[in-house]
């Protein structure tokens, strides 16, 4: 299968609080809210036990991409911000709070 995605735009919001592991603060993602947008798609799907199941599926897809990305969004979307988040807890829970935010002497 091959997928040929376009003109995408994301904007990434949340919040975060810190938690303390083994008596260092850190922070830790609580929520993550993402707004995708996908201007244009198209894809091919070469399977050969079903290729007429196959042609049929990009075709119906690649008629009308937009609708059926504006279908799949609130899941894109839902999904996008649950791996964001794991990746921001990742990258912040391996980096001390006191090194993010450094304190004027």
């Amino acid at each position: 299968m091959m997928v040929l995605i376009s003109g995408i735009t994301v904007v990434a919001k949340g919040n975060a609080k810190p938690i303390t592991k083994d008596g260092v603060e850190y922070l830790q993602a609580e929520k993550a809210i993402t707004k995708i947008r996908i201007t244009h798609a198209q894809i091919v799907i070469d399977d050969t036990e079903r290729p007429v199941a196959a042609t049929s599926a990009a075709a119906f897809f690649n008629a009308s991409p937009n609708i059926v990305l504006d279908i799949l969004n609130p899941l894109i979307e839902e999904s996008s911000a649950a791996i964001i988040k794991a990746f921001i807890n990742k990258i912040l829970g391996t980096i001390p709070l006191k090194e993010i935010f450094v304190e004027d002497a």
